[in-house]
């Protein structure tokens, strides 16, 4: 049994892989055809919505939709402010850079926000510190 799931949470990291390798050649295709950074990224969510939607309801039934008002606010506030804009970001970065450009600014990412971490908040992380 537990090798079972082992080979499960493998074959969902292979396709969450696959599905994210996806992305970038469908946002420049679509690109290609004149759709906006814009609606590539809303498409992306909005059409994953469905599908999230029935694994929840065949997992939990109609529970599974129960949702606090303060909840459902911070979801949306996170969801739209963490999620959208870095979707936005990343699909307007394919358009303009290119999938493997866009790629490597966004797995550096944190070594940008531990720069500005030491620039701004005077943050010490060793050897990053030293070179600058």
């Amino acid at each position: 049994m537990e090798g079972r799931r082992s080979l499960q949470g493998y074959l969902l990291i292979f396709m969450s892989g696959v599905f994210w390798g996806l992305g970038g050649y469908f946002v420049t295709q679509m690109s290609n055809l004149g759709v906006s950074s814009m609606i590539t990224a809303f498409s992306g969510h909005f059409l994953s919505l469905i599908p999230l939607l029935f694994y929840l309801l065949i997992k939990k039934g109609i529970s599974g939709l129960k949702i606090s008002k303060k909840g459902l606010l911070f979801s949306i506030l996170l969801g739209a402010l963490t999620k959208g804009i870095f979707k936005l970001a990343n699909d307007t970065a394919v358009t303009l850079v290119g999938v493997s450009a866009a790629s490597i600014l966004m797995y550096l990412a944190p070594v940008f926000a531990a720069i500005m971490s030491m620039l701004f908040l005077k943050r010490n992380y060793g050897v990053i510190s030293i070179l600058l």
